[in-house]
């Protein structure tokens, strides 16, 4: 429950949501090479990089937004990890799997 101040949803104010890849030498010499983006974030991801997405999810467990919030403003990201796992359940032919996610709103 909320206030007038916060609209009814419980939070004020704003927090930020962020990605962010830290250019260590390693990711520096591999970009040199032309690397798909996935081999890209690869690299990034095992040195710690977190996508606009999972910065969100943390706030929203530390109680900072909401999920509905983090929908709100992420949404496409969600379209594209939802089709990107259904592209490779038919790539290894797994049919018995039928991944339900969550409505996500248009942008």
């Amino acid at each position: 429950d909320g206030c007038k101040m916060c609209g009814g949803t419980g939070y004020s104010g704003r927090i930020g949501i962020f990605e962010n890849i830290l250019v260590s030498a390693d990711l520096a010499e591999l970009m040199l090479k032309h690397p798909s983006k996935d081999e890209l974030w690869a690299k990034a991801r095992e040195e710690g990089a977190r996508t606009f997405f999972e910065d969100g999810m943390e706030k929203v467990l530390a109680g900072q937004t909401t999920i509905e919030e983090l929908l709100r403003v992420a949404p496409l990201e969600i379209r594209q990890k939802k089709t990107a796992f259904l592209d490779r359940l038919k790539e290894e032919n797994i049919n018995s799997v039928s991944p339900q996610l969550p409505e996500v709103p248009s942008v």
